[in-house]
């Protein structure tokens, strides 16, 4: 349609002009076309002056001044300026915050290094105190942890703090003397002072000696459980000392319990941690590489492990310390392993060797279980019936006197072979009904890592005594069958094999006796190294032999009894009594 004179003048008049979508631009123009004479700018010199200050991106007077504007007018001004400023402003915060961060780290490690030399004064405090009461006066050990308890009450019941650090160690040194009556409190009022204190380090530490005091009693499914619970909060609030002692008694469950590999990894963790603290002449350094020692020969490392010992038991007599009960510990540790690899002669020396040492610092009477039982299995082994007998004896007793129904089946299981050994029948049958009895009632006292104390064996070693080989050899073999072997159990109950394959070649059944005595070979094969100074090889061997030459074979039996006479003279002794035996049957075969 044609736009007339008047619509013109009304569009001027009354109709605001469309923006041109240019921001501040916009408001210039609409201020200057403004319908209101007003709202107009007066002069052309303002007009101008806004022009301008659009064009240096400064705030123009035809928008309303909100501080928001201002700034973004601001900062499209100085783009350059702004982020330059903005970097520097952001590096001050990050190194603020990272100043604050090692601030804090420094103030943490500050309070662990404060806690640690208090722990340290206090137990050197406490120990010059203890020997100022004690005096001279001759004490036995557990009078002078008696006397140590009652400085603790009387100089340290305001520190609480100290005071679960001192519990443990008291606590730690009564389980050396088997006395739970006065550790376990110990242990419970340091766990019930850490709660209270909300001392999350110091909590983590106690329940991980809590589950070593269950080790100590056998109880190794409650370990675990322990030690499984409480892995977060070491990791979590721990100093690296507690972690490290965590991890110690996590590797020597692990090795009783069978999980070498777990044993090997925690034992290598702690020491690394050690390594880096530069902590690698004292106590806990050689008694984490004892369990280092260990994890290796649990995963069939049995030379290297043997090697560890050698060169931590050497390090120690040059440094003066060779008369301390830790070096006896790592003694008695590689005999286990030389027991394994069948070097029962020099085994059994070391045995008696570390409980002797053991015993200077138990309470008078008294000998620690741990090397005992080991030395009285060997003595067994070696045919010193007596001093197995004498010891076996010992421990079952002692456990009865300390309500420990593991120790008193392990006693027990040794005591009736002894007996039996030695004709003592009637007692033996009454040493395996108890042991019957204990195992109804406590079945962890079968949870070892050398022999599997159990009725069916020494009902076999009894139907033996009296000449009945076919009554012996089911029983041997219901042992056996008991346990799942041959899938498992093998390395424990290897003496048991060649049990019954001696018991099946008695009772004229030599091929059975010949399958038997090649497992039981098997078992007791480490290396070809090892295997030619063996007595469970050289043991397994005069059995094929035997079996062999009563099959007519006598080419292979000579061959087998050759391998037997070296290997039990080397790893039982030319006196042992299977030694001679080798002997005898090697002359009766030219």
């Amino acid at each position: 349609d044609a736009v007339g004179p008047e619509d013109t003048m009304r569009a001027i008049l009354e109709v605001e002009p469309a923006p041109l979508k240019l921001g501040d631009l916009d408001r210039v123009l609409a201020k200057a076309l403004s319908k209101s004479p007003a709202d107009r700018y007066q002069t052309t010199v303002a007009l101008g002056h806004d022009i301008s200050r659009y064009l240096a991106h400064e705030p123009v007077a035809a928008r309303p001044g909100s501080a928001g504007y201002r700034l973004a007018r601001f900062l499209r001004r100085n783009r350059v300026a702004v982020l330059a400023g903005a970097l520097a402003v952001g590096g001050l915060l990050a190194a603020t915050a990272f100043s604050i961060s090692q601030m804090r780290e420094a103030e943490r490690q500050r309070d662990v290094a404060v806690n640690e030399s208090r722990r340290a004064d206090a137990q050197v405090e406490f120990q010059h105190v203890l020997l100022s009461e004690i005096g001279e006066k001759p004490m036995t050990m557990l009078e002078i942890l008696n006397a140590g308890r009652r400085v603790l009450e009387t100089q340290y019941a305001g520190d609480d703090r100290l005071m679960i650090q001192l519990l443990v160690q008291l606590a730690m040194a009564y389980d050396d003397l088997h006395d739970d009556q006065n550790g376990w409190p110990l242990i419970y009022r340091a766990e019930s002072l850490a709660v209270r204190l909300q001392s999350m380090g110091d909590l983590a530490q106690v329940r991980c000696e809590i589950a070593n005091k269950l080790r100590l009693q056998g109880k190794y499914g409650e370990a675990w459980t322990m030690l499984e619970s409480t892995d977060s909060l070491v990791e979590r609030e721990g100093t690296p000392g507690q972690i490290v002692d965590c991890l110690g008694i996590r590797a020597f469950l692990a090795s009783e319990t069978g999980k070498s590999e777990e044993s090997f990894s925690a034992a290598r963790r702690a020491i690394a941690i050690k390594d880096s603290l530069h902590e690698t002449s004292d106590a806990n350094y050689m008694n984490l590489s004892d369990d280092f020692a260990t994890g290796l020969s649990g995963i069939g490392r049995k030379r290297e492990a043997i090697e560890v010992w050698q060169h931590l038991i050497a390090a120690m007599d040059r440094s003066g310390r060779g008369g301390v009960l830790s070096r006896a510990v790592m003694r008695h540790n590689m005999a286990l392993v030389l027991t394994k690899m069948g070097k029962t002669a020099e085994a059994e020396s070391i045995f008696h060797e570390a409980m002797e040492v053991a015993s200077r610092t138990e309470a008078e009477g008294e000998i620690n279980n741990q090397p005992a039982i080991h030395y009285a299995e060997t003595a067994l082994t070696q045919g010193h019936t007596d001093s197995a007998f004498r010891y076996f004896k010992m421990i079952a007793e002692h456990a009865v006197r300390d309500s420990s129904m593991y120790w008193e089946g392990r006693g027990l299981y040794g005591l009736a072979r002894a007996e039996i050994a030695l004709g003592l029948v009637r007692e033996a049958r009454q040493a395996k009904l108890r042991l019957e009895q204990i195992i109804a009632r406590y079945p962890h006292v079968q949870d070892t890592d050398d022999v599997v104390p159990e009725g069916e064996t020494l009902d076999g070693l009894l139907a033996l005594r009296v000449g009945d080989y076919t009554g012996a050899t089911a029983s041997f073999k219901a042992a056996l069958a008991g346990y799942g072997f041959p899938a498992k159990g093998a390395d424990r109950l290897g003496v048991v094999v060649m049990l019954a394959s001696r018991s099946a070649l008695l009772s004229g059944k030599p091929d059975e006796s010949l399958e038997l005595a090649r497992q039981a070979l098997s078992i007791a094969s480490v290396d070809s190294l090892t295997d030619r100074e063996s007595t469970r090889v050289g043991e397994a061997r005069l059995l094929e032999a035997k079996a062999l030459l009563a099959e007519g074979d006598t080419a292979a039996a000579r061959r087998s009894v050759a391998l037997a006479r070296e290997s039990l003279r080397a790893g039982a002794g030319a006196n042992h009594p299977l030694t001679r035996e080798a002997e005898e049957l090697s002359k009766q075969l030219p």
